[in-house]
């Protein structure tokens, strides 16, 4: 079952310009473990009545819901919004049983306290605002959970390639796309009263994202502020990646290449 709300005009210009490519996001990004995701279903409110279990803003392809309905055994009801087209009817073909909704965070076609639980994986920071907070408090139920995470690269060992890659990407290529970091986004729960204080687990060195240089240089050009970019600057994006890799002792001969991850997860009530 799908329903529409198309409203991509208020979406930030690398979501619209960055994820053309459903297939290539469902096949080179990271996925979720299984520890992240019993954890996440821990921390659900299911105790309160509403019409849907879970809603699933910025959904993708759907690689957190497949994952959660894996392992959700309540037989939740949920229901995966996200607001590009592609990405969906990507989702639809992977996981047809799924209910699905057209929709940003800032416009959920759904009615008041009508939702147990909201989850945002890998998403929240392109909708960090009081405008879908304000709509994400709208539609949840009293004492409803929002839970959101990121799988998040590990650079806190500086002789690792997943170190040199991200400072790269830090330093020349990410500019002005919002980001996960934690100062970006916390300030819209400290002026909006509507939730309990966040709490937050790390999984830290959590997982490997693993491949051969041309995978991960494929993983790498999924990035939003990546495959925005014109075709001549993609190209030397990749150049660069490419000099890092087989200039890096770690990864110079080639073969598989290992990107460390970090889990962060975040969670709250609705007061």
């Amino acid at each position: 079952m799908e329903n529409r709300c198309n409203n991509t005009n208020m979406l930030h210009d690398n979501v619209v310009k960055g994820y053309k490519s459903g297939d290539s996001y469902n096949n080179h990004r990271p996925d979720y473990t299984e520890e992240t995701t019993k954890f996440v279903l821990n921390k659900l409110n299911l105790e309160t009545e509403g019409t849907y279990d879970v809603l699933e803003l910025g959904a993708g392809t759907g690689l957190f819901t497949r994952r959660f309905l894996h392992y959700d055994t309540s037989n939740l009801k949920v229901i995966a919004t996200d607001p590009l087209e592609n990405f969906l009817e990507k989702l639809k073909l992977l996981s047809p049983d799924v209910e699905t909704l057209q929709c940003s965070a800032e416009s959920i076609p759904l009615p008041d306290c009508s939702v147990k639980n909201v989850v945002c994986v890998q998403c929240f920071h392109w909708f960090a605002n009081k405008t879908a907070l304000k709509e994400i408090h709208r539609v949840m139920v009293p004492h409803g959970r929002l839970v959101f995470l990121w799988n998040t690269r590990d650079v806190t060992d500086a002789s690792k390639i997943t170190y040199d890659i991200s400072n790269y990407i830090q330093t020349s290529v990410i500019k002005d796309t919002p980001t996960q970091l934690k100062e970006t986004w916390i300030g819209i729960f400290e002026d909006f009263n509507g939730f309990s204080p966040i709490q937050e687990h790390w999984f830290l060195q959590h997982f490997k994202h693993s491949g051969s240089v041309d995978f991960i240089i494929s993983y790498l050009k999924s990035l939003s502020y990546i495959s925005k970019l014109e075709q001549s600057e993609q190209d030397n994006v990749e150049s660069k990646f490419r000099e890092i890799i087989n200039n890096h002792p770690d990864t110079k001969k080639g073969g598989i290449i290992d990107i460390l991850f970090n889990t962060e997860i975040y969670w709250c009530q609705k007061l």
